[in-house]
């Protein structure tokens, strides 16, 4: 069943995390579907450095954290990491017991310690769960059978190294002004990204964090959970750079979340010049 899944090419389900294991780069970029922000290869001609966009919608640092356990493992040449941090990575939240998204990685569960202890900690029925297959079924078998059966027809808009290439521009009729968001932090999610940060740099891996723009005329502010982080990456000697005001043309999203193709060019250009020196 793992095999078969290791063998897929869609980005599908456990099959996109599956594009990023078998990437042998220096350079990869994590986060949820708005690390799709980051053009790999705007960041490949201006640095010199090849780049993988590892984007995986609806994740948080559960996933992320057991993706550079293995990365760790089986990517020699992984060097570099941007890192997208948006309020998933640390808000709490309440995940029904058949949708935790990081299941996704639920194949690694028998190699990667980390998969082990991230599924059961976030979940204790996790155990049970991959003891009885449900797991394998619901993340590996659905991924193989579409994989096999559509992978021709869906995602032809993502590109080799991984950017998703989207068009169109947000709809902002029905806006009704920004409010300021309230959240309660995540305990176990800070607990990770500071395992996260320290296994990178235990394995001299370069290392940026930054937060994307969203368009706030749509959006809630949560300036406060991204200040949060503000701290913890002061605490652990990392760079953390957010851009969650900026880029504010609308012309540049082609949601509230997420900027279009022409945002994220411009945005991608942007960035370089500032964490250049932080990579490098």
């Amino acid at each position: 069943m793992k095999d078969a899944l290791l063998k897929s090419k869609s980005f599908w389900g456990a099959a996109r995390s599956v594009q990023t294991l078998k990437k042998v780069v220096p350079g990869i970029i994590m986060g949820n579907s708005r690390a799709g922000a980051y053009a790999p290869e705007i960041i490949a001609e201006r640095m010199g450095v090849d780049f993988f966009n590892a984007t995986s919608p609806a994740q948080s640092i559960f996933y992320n954290c057991i993706l550079l356990d293995y990365l760790i493992k089986n990517n020699l040449n992984l060097k570099y990491i941007i890192y997208e941090i948006d309020k998933s990575d640390l808000e709490l939240e309440e995940y029904p017991i058949s949708k935790e998204p990081s299941e996704m990685l639920s194949f690694l569960y028998e190699d990667s310690i980390m998969a082990r202890e991230v599924l059961c900690t976030i979940n204790p029925l996790n155990y049970y769960r991959y003891k009885s297959r449900l797991m394998q079924v619901n993340g590996v078998v659905t991924s193989v059978l579409f994989d096999r059966m559509f992978s021709r027809h869906v995602h032809k808009h993502i590109r080799s190294d991984g950017f998703e290439v989207h068009d169109g521009v947000v709809l902002d009729g029905n806006c009704e002004g920004q409010e300021v968001a309230y959240y309660h932090v995540d305990n176990y999610k800070i607990k990770l990204l500071k395992k996260f940060i320290r296994m990178a740099k235990e394995n001299n891996i370069k290392l940026v964090f930054l937060t994307s723009p969203v368009y706030l005329k749509c959006t809630p502010d949560y300036s406060a959970i991204f200040d949060a982080f503000k701290s913890i990456a002061k605490e652990c000697d990392v760079a953390y750079y957010s851009f969650f005001n900026d880029f504010q043309e609308k012309e540049l999203f082609y949601d509230i979340n997420h900027l279009n193709m022409k945002g994220a060019y411009l945005y991608t250009n942007h960035i370089i010049d500032i964490i250049r020196s932080d990579l490098l």
